[in-house]
């Protein structure tokens, strides 16, 4: 964790560790600090070379390689993250091995904090909350729930259409209440 981070966020660090544990470990992350390494190709799909040193000092040629923003959309923003298995491109770069810092997701994108707005307790620790929530269920369950979700709310939408068609689509194009009226009423509105 990086030293420059300021006192407050040390200690939101701090207690997700604590609370949470090391596997993964979470961390709040400032997001110009978040980014992944690409190794530059050529027009064939080759990586290119281009020379490096090794830790010995001697002259190697190593691929060549350019990092780019994780996060081009977020700026200025602490967002959370999970200290993953990767690649030891992005591990080698920010420092962490052959793991790298994971923007955590929910179903509405990173998990972030407004604009130059710092983590602070009530945030961390509903964090802290909904992951040990998730952590509960397995993937499948995660997974049949969402879908579960998703086809009631697609249900009730069919349904809503299908009562308003009804509604407004009387039988034989007859207006309700008049002789000879047939219509079938909407079950929901009846006593």
């Amino acid at each position: 964790m990086s030293d420059r981070y300021p006192a407050n966020v040390r200690q939101m660090n701090s207690l997700l560790r604590s609370e949470l544990g090391a596997n993964p470990l979470y961390s709040w992350r400032w997001s110009e600090d978040l980014w992944h390494v690409l190794e530059v190709l050529d027009l064939d799909g080759n990586p290119l070379y281009v020379e490096g040193r090794s830790p010995a000092g001697l002259v190697i040629m190593v691929p060549k390689t350019d990092k780019r923003p994780l996060l081009p959309m977020h700026h200025n923003q602490w967002i959370l993250c999970g200290l993953v298995e990767v690649n030891a491109k992005d591990g080698t770069f920010a420092g962490t091995g052959d793991h790298a810092w994971v923007p955590v997701a929910s179903a509405s994108g990173v998990v972030c904090l407004a604009e130059n707005e710092k983590p602070n307790l009530v945030f961390t620790q509903s964090v802290i909350d909904i992951i040990r929530q998730s952590r509960t269920q397995t993937v499948g369950e995660m997974t049949q729930e969402w879908e579960d979700r998703e086809r009631k709310r697609e249900r009730d939408r069919w349904n809503r259409i299908y009562d308003e068609i009804r509604n407004e689509a009387t039988a034989f194009l007859n207006i309700p209440g008049m002789k000879a009226h047939v219509s079938f009423p909407n079950p929901h509105l009846v006593n």
